[in-house]
């Protein structure tokens, strides 16, 4: 989207958050039935590009 240079892309920060959970069931052998808890999640990451520094005269 912006003109950023892949290769000077960095990760300035990350943050994991819990989502809801899903509760489903599996079902098994014989009729049973078992709890399938899922733990999803949602995942922020946010890249930078280095700056260069300039010399100066």
């Amino acid at each position: 989207v912006k003109d950023l240079d892949v290769d000077s892309l960095f990760i300035s920060h990350i943050q994991v958050n819990q989502a809801h959970k899903q509760r489903r069931r599996t079902y098994r052998a014989h009729g049973r039935i078992n709890p399938y808890m899922s733990s999803p999640c949602h995942i922020e990451l946010i890249l930078s590009e280095k700056e260069e520094s300039v010399k100066k005269r």
